[in-house]
């Protein structure tokens, strides 16, 4: 068998070995797409009480844009339910403009923890999805991201 034959082989058995290493991406790694990447986190209680003395929790993205950019974010705010019959618990919209340098900062959305589960349960399963576009400074304006969601944290009430 001819040398390049072999190296040819030893490659292609290499390569089959590390495709499904690259498929196993975090959950939390976020979505690039035309320059930025939106990265949801995992919505967590921020230590603050509302004046009805209900926890406040916290529902952050990461943004991470190049210059010459505007990103478009569309959040909605979900209660995790095990019969498939999730909670909507609120919607937003958030827009940065990176239009004279590029920057990384964290948006983020404050609510009180509801109480959505029957009585008697006393934890609330919180999670969070994003989708996003960008408008480039020629004004080309990017269709919607898929969504991406968190995993769900349980906070006690």
């Amino acid at each position: 068998m001819k040398r390049s034959t072999i190296l040819v082989r030893a490659l292609v058995a290499a390569a089959a070995l590390l495709v499904p290493l690259g498929l196993a991406t975090p959950a939390s790694a976020g979505t690039y797409y035309t320059g930025c990447t939106i990265d949801p986190v995992t919505p967590y209680a921020n230590g603050d009480l509302n004046a009805n003395g209900v926890k406040m929790v916290n529902y952050e993205v990461d943004v991470d844009c190049a210059s010459g950019r505007e990103v478009e974010i569309e959040m909605r705010r979900w209660e995790y339910d095990a019969n498939n019959a999730d909670d909507l618990i609120g919607t937003s919209t958030l827009h940065n403009s990176f239009y004279t340098a590029g920057g990384t900062l964290t948006r983020t959305v404050e609510g009180a923890l509801p109480n959505t589960d029957d009585f008697g349960d006393n934890v609330e399963e919180m999670y969070q999805c994003v989708r996003f576009r960008v408008t480039l400074t020629n004004l080309f304006q990017t269709p919607f991201t898929a969504w991406e969601c968190t995993p769900y944290r349980s906070i006690h009430i």
